[in-house]
């Protein structure tokens, strides 16, 4: 085999950014190989210039974990991504449009391709180089042993050179790590004495472990992908070890598995969060779609297989009532568990992001389903956004506003992903539920560049002193120099607790191209606002709080089978489930 080697200089390149931080500018590279003037192969690809470096060094909290592309730290807000179909080969190239799309409009710059699926499709990497969503790519190895003879360890060595050469000018590959959960299954899950091996199997297993994630693997790597990093296992440290909070990425499942409050996210707050989650059901309509009638209730035997964790209705169930009031009937149900997930992840991924430098990324487990299930994805089967997607334009948003009572005191965070300081106003609003203003102020404020920082803090009780605490929201504004802007609200109780009476909440339609203009309003607060169809579409937003008197412009695109026949909108809130 002849190798040829050709330089080429780009002069003031332009560089390949992830999603947020600037243009995904891209080059086209084609090459001819021609014999005696006869061209007899010919290639192309498009590649993008940047550098992505995993950075983990020692320092005062741990060690670091985080990723810095073209020079500068990044802040990585996304997901873990599994197969869209059990089915691999029915997914079409709009399936990987739209659901990519879905991930970079809710502000994604990464996702993590889990080590339990598959090597994704070339469409599914050009589509993430299109829009700026970086790709933590799992070697296919999850929560499992793997035989060591010869013939096993070569076909691995084979595969992964495969996808190596396949990935590696992708300019969205930001990492390969080997495998998911398999030193820390294999250290603390018990499976040596689950399956009664000796000293001498267990040395067998762990040597064929260490074969393939700490020589095949990285060697592969160094060969073929050498700019590009690799780490072993995620996570290097298990939820219940101390370590997993100081050093490297963890997986933190004290909540769902643990059955922990969500109170818990905000003081279990590791260097690099690439994987936890809370469970929420499919859009109705989605359950429509696998159930008859009777079916529609949680001990038939349709809604049951269409849960695979064993005990998820129960944990779901569990966590729903420290929260809420029980819903009063199926359908209500299933809206109230999608605001359960939404409120649990927010609580997550707003500590994660006031916890920014030390804490650099936060990958929820999950973003897609691979079928129509009970499961902790934020987008169902069908596409249909959950309450935590909606939620995600506030969350993963470059400029983010984070109130939180800690230790006694209202404190208000402000996190910005900017390269650089800039000034903006804040506007405070202490807000009755009836509408009332028990306080308002507007602050000259400093927004931090690539961090966090507390712009207002005083003590809870003077903050609060002779306000019914139940029936009152804390509503901030932020608006930037350069015209970002945020918005997040704060309640100072349980939901269930909150005294959140029936409100008149008003729809007002108009027609635009492909669907309708909405304008929504209510006479008191409204919260949990939620907006259904019978036609097939998506809402722009949807799971929303709406302040007495506050008006809400949202449109609804439907799809075009349904022109001609009669719309139908339903609207509901919180108050309306119990």
């Amino acid at each position: 085999m002849t190798v040829f080697r050709k330089e080429i200089i780009i002069r003031n390149p332009r560089r390949w950014w992830p999603n947020g931080m600037g243009r995904q500018d891209m080059y086209r590279l084609t090459h001819e190989v021609s014999n005696n003037g006869r061209i007899v192969a010919k290639g192309e690809k498009r590649i993008g210039l940047r550098t992505i470096d995993l950075i983990r060094e020692e320092d005062s909290n741990g060690r670091s974990f985080y990723f810095r592309v073209n020079g500068l730290p990044v802040f990585a807000k996304g997901a873990n991504y599994i197969p869209q179909d059990n089915f691999v080969p029915r997914v079409s190239d709009s399936n990987y449009r739209a659901l990519l799309i879905d991930a970079k409009e809710a502000g994604m710059n990464m996702l993590r391709v889990w080590g339990g699926g598959i090597y994704e499709n070339d469409i599914f990497y050009d589509f993430c180089d299109e829009m700026g969503i970086m790709v933590w790519q799992d070697f296919m190895f999850a929560c499992a042993m793997y035989p060591g003879d010869r013939g096993f360890l070569d076909n691995v060595k084979v595969e992964a050179i495969q996808n190596i050469t396949r990935l590696r000018y992708h300019p969205s590959l930001a990492l390969w790590c080997g495998n998911n959960e398999i030193d820390e299954g294999w250290k603390n899950w018990g499976w040596q004495k689950q399956y009664g091996y000796s000293k001498e199997d267990s040395a067998r297993v762990y040597d064929a472990y260490r074969e393939i994630f700490e020589k095949i693997l990285p060697e592969s790597v160094l060969k073929y992908d050498s700019g590009r990093s690799y780490i072993p296992t995620s996570p290097l440290y298990g939820w219940g070890r101390k370590e997993s909070m100081s050093r490297g990425d963890n997986h933190y499942w004290g909540v769902w598995w643990g059955k922990e409050p969500f109170e818990v996210y905000e003081k279990k707050v590791g260097r690099f969060a690439s994987e936890y989650g809370f469970q929420g059901f499919p859009d109705y309509s989605t359950i429509t779609r696998f159930t008859e009638s009777a079916d529609r209730q949680f001990n038939s035997p349709v809604m049951k297989v269409h849960e695979k964790h064993p005990v998820g209705f129960e944990t779901i169930d569990e966590y729903m009532l420290r929260e809420f009031r029980k819903p009063k009937d199926f359908e209500s149900y299933i809206m109230v568990s999608q605001l359960l997930q939404a409120g649990g992840m927010k609580r997550a991924i707003a500590a994660h992001r006031r916890s920014m430098p030390r804490s650099m990324g936060t990958l929820y487990w999950q973003l897609n389903d691979c079928w129509p299930v009970v499961s902790w994805s934020s987008r169902d089967y069908y596409g249909k956004k959950k309450a935590l997607h909606y939620w995600l334009k506030e969350l993963y948003s470059p400029l983010f506003v984070s109130p939180v009572v800690e230790d006694g005191r209202v404190r208000i965070y402000l996190v910005s992903d900017f390269q650089k300081v800039e000034k903006g106003t804040m506007e405070i609003r202490l807000i009755g539920f009836d509408g009332t203003l028990f306080m308002k102020k507007t602050l000259n404020v400093t927004i931090p560049a690539g961090s966090s920082g507390v712009v207002f803090d005083t003590t809870r009780n003077d903050f609060l002193k002779g306000i019914d605490t139940l029936s009152v929201v804390l509503d901030l504004k932020v608006r930037s120099e350069s015209g970002l802007s945020a918005r997040n609200t704060l309640y100072f109780g349980s939901i269930k607790d909150l005294k959140l009476g029936p409100t008149e909440v008003k729809i007002r339609a108009t027609g635009i191209r492909n669907g309708f203009k909405l304008i929504v309003t209510a006479s008191k607060l409204a919260k949990g606002i939620y907006l259904s169809s019978n036609a097939d579409g998506e809402f722009s937003d949807n799971y929303f709080d709406l302040m007495a008197g506050e008006k809400r412009e949202i449109q609804f695109l439907m799809a075009p089978s349904f022109k001609g026949k009669s719309l139908e909108m339903n609207i509901r809130s919180i108050a309306d489930t119990y």
